[in-house]
């Protein structure tokens, strides 16, 4: 286990640091090989994410995820393999503080850079038909991090990063007019995306278009919030608090976030 913590690291230590058009790594070929393909078969299936411990995002459900220490997820942590993993991403945070050392000086408020986060995550299946608009994530998320374990190649569900001109408050769901298109990331196996999240880091998803269900994890690290937050009706509400960062966010129009929710 060591051995494969210390090759995570190091891929996270020689990544390129991209700060446009907001700070992240993007790193292939994450998880050694040999505990990537047994991780891959201990995740759930989407027609197996159902019962009350089932987040369902939008109303189309085409995309359903468990949360880290539900019972669901407590069931699957009994296998080896997905432990191991999900231990891996649970040591990440120092690296990562390091990496983005910099960056976080930037927007984030002095009396925060040093608060101990709350490292959390969920697995999550999206199926034919997912797709999200532009937005920023929760906002008492320091870092987010998302990882494919594979992909079907050319079948959709592209990450697109977005960039926004300087703000003296930013728009959680942003207008089209006030965004410009960054990059696009196809979409590939072994492939993590990791984020600081920032007032302004806008990214959405392409429409997924393949019969074939996606399943990837989704890792945070938290500024101290509310045990609140993490309970499924409190997710379904959305949390707007942005009180860790310089600069503001807030929600400038209900339709735009009542259209992000029926996606």
């Amino acid at each position: 286990m060591k051995s494969d913590l210390r090759y995570v690291i190091n891929k996270i230590n020689l990544a390129k640091l991209n700060t446009d058009p907001f700070p992240n790594l993007l790193i292939k070929n994450f998880l050694p090989k040999k505990i990537l393909r047994d991780f891959i078969l201990n995740l759930p299936s989407f027609n197996q994410l159902k019962g009350s411990n089932i987040f369902i995002q939008s109303k189309s459900d085409t995309k359903r995820s468990i949360f880290y220490k539900s019972k669901y997820f407590n069931e699957i942590m009994k296998e080896k393999n997905f432990k191991e993993v999900i231990l891996f991403f649970s040591k990440l945070e120092k690296t990562l503080n390091e990496k983005f050392k910099n960056e976080i000086s930037k927007f984030v408020k002095k009396e925060f850079i040093s608060k101990k986060t709350k490292f959390s995550c969920s697995i999550s299946s999206s199926i034919k038909g997912y797709l999200k608009s532009a937005h920023i994530d929760r906002r008492e998320h320091k870092f987010y991090i998302l990882y494919y374990p594979e992909i079907q190649k050319n079948s959709g569900g592209d990450l697109k990063l977005w960039k926004s001109k300087k703000q003296n408050i930013y728009d959680v769901f942003p207008s089209p007019k006030k965004i410009k298109l960054s990059k696009t990331i196809k979409a590939s196996g072994n492939t993590c995306l990791i984020s600081l999240n920032t007032p302004f880091a806008y990214h959405s998803v392409t429409k997924y278009n393949c019969n074939k269900e996606r399943k990837y994890l989704y890792v945070v690290f938290d500024f101290p919030t509310s045990k609140k937050n993490y309970k499924i009706k409190q997710r379904k509400i959305g949390n707007n608090q942005n009180i860790y960062w310089k600069t503001p966010v807030k929600v400038f129009s209900k339709n735009r976030r009542i259209n992000f929710i029926n996606e």
